[in-house]
């Protein structure tokens, strides 16, 4: 299967305290067959995370590095796509959001034909609006 995990998934498997059984349950259970394929703002967003989570102590900033190489091992594949910034804005529009970049997760779903992972409730109904597989997390 194929799967577009967003940032909150992510960092939700490196961070114990916000991990949940759901979220356990999705890492573990990935195969070797199993796909998955980011936005383009995934990796960026989840470092960000990392580091907002090292400056508030916490975790360490060794912590931080050690779950950025975590992550960055993944093989997660960023989709290349250039219609997903375009969809992303015509999604946010549908959905009357504030902001779009969640909604690349979504647009990225629907170009890579992927089921969109997520523990946002906002971002799993814009999902499923879009007739796309969706799990929620949490």
């Amino acid at each position: 299967m194929r799967f577009c995990p967003d940032a909150n998934v992510v960092v939700a498997w490196l961070i114990r305290e916000e991990r949940t059984e759901r979220v356990d349950d999705f890492w573990q259970n990935l195969g070797a067959g199993d796909e998955l394929i980011g936005a383009q703002l995934l990796i960026p967003e989840v470092t960000s995370v990392i580091r907002e989570k090292a400056y508030e102590q916490v975790i360490s900033h060794e912590q931080a590095t050690q779950m950025l190489d975590q992550v960055l091992s993944l093989s997660i594949q960023t989709c290349l796509l250039p219609g997903q910034f375009r969809l992303a804005m015509e999604i946010a529009n549908q959905t009357n959001r504030y902001k779009a970049y969640d909604m690349q997760y979504v647009a990225v779903a629907v170009l890579e034909r992927c089921e969109m992972v997520t523990l946002d409730g906002g971002v799993y109904q814009a999902a499923r609006e879009q007739r796309i597989d969706a799990r929620l997390l949490r």
